[in-house]
């Protein structure tokens, strides 16, 4: 009888030792499956930033190639050219507003405005018409600016910052 209480009790002496270790490697367990998810879910993030960079870039591309038609379409002296191509901007911003950053997005729109109003007072003799003259070619060069400044992402720091943390 004393063989098998003392049996017993090294059964509960070993079980009381042992729940420690199962505790331990229960809430390790736990840790490494909540570590996977945080890295896989920063993975995601980061191949999504990475997409829409890439958009980002491309779109800025698009506006500045708008720019340049601006510039050519303003030296023509063509009217309707002048209103065409400022429709014509203005169907491509409402299509890729988003893409631009916010100063970008102002500007374009804010010069596709002026360009259309500049065609309408081209031959005016109206001191104002000559006052957006002036305005349009000012207003051109502060979105070129914009565009290139957009480019400048804030975006990439934070990749290059989640790919350090990940190395560490």
């Amino acid at each position: 009888m004393n063989a098998v209480i003392g049996f017993i009790g090294v059964i509960i002496g070993a079980g009381i030792g042992l729940i420690p270790y199962f505790i331990e490697r229960k809430e390790k367990y736990k840790f490494e499956s909540y570590k996977n998810e945080l890295e896989r879910k920063l993975e995601e993030f980061k191949k999504d930033l990475e997409i829409k960079y890439e958009v980002r870039i491309k779109t800025h591309q698009e506006a500045f190639a708008w720019l340049m038609d601006f510039h050519v379409v303003l030296n023509s002296g063509d009217e309707a050219r002048m209103r065409k191509n400022a429709e014509q901007a203005r169907d491509w911003w409402n299509k890729n507003c988003f893409f631009l950053d916010e100063n970008s997005r102002g500007k374009f729109m804010a010069l596709t405005n002026m360009v259309y109003a500049y065609a309408r007072d081209f031959k005016s003799s109206d001191p104002d018409a000559r006052k957006i003259s002036k305005t349009v070619w000012s207003l051109l060069d502060e979105t070129i600016d914009a565009v290139f400044s957009g480019l400048k992402a804030e975006r990439l720091p934070v990749l290059e910052k989640l790919g350090e943390r990940k190395r560490s």
